[in-house]
């Protein structure tokens, strides 16, 4: 019989900032909508209707978005937890006007929840 690990022990650094995190995983959508992009002569015609002079920064941040939300319910559904008020309206400024800024504001109201995983 094998002994089990023992249990990690509490980092001395501090967890990184959530907007870094936020602004890392946001880096890597676009960068991940950038690369399936090369070589796509259609990329011209893609014109973002909210004013940003880069579709694929606004798509990036959706695309996080989205991942979260998905996250979030599944967290729910596992924990039993019913919606949050200020994640609801977190959301709802974050469809209204996207922008990281507003991004952070989901992912906080989400970790301040317990929901956030990362």
């Amino acid at each position: 019989m094998s002994v089990p690990p023992n249990p990690p022990e509490p980092s001395s650094f501090p967890a990184r900032p959530l907007g870094e995190r936020v602004q890392e995983r946001v880096a890597a959508a676009a960068a991940s909508l950038a690369s399936r992009r090369r070589g796509d002569r259609r990329r011209k015609l893609l014109t973002d209707f909210r004013g940003s002079a880069n579709p694929t920064d606004l798509q990036a941040l959706r695309r996080v978005f989205v991942d979260m939300g998905r996250d979030q319910r599944v967290a729910r559904h596992q924990t039993g937890q019913a919606p949050s008020p200020v994640v609801r309206q977190a959301a709802l400024a974050f469809r209204q006007a996207p922008s990281l800024s507003a991004l952070v504001l989901v992912a906080a109201s989400l970790e301040e929840i317990g929901l956030l995983s990362w």
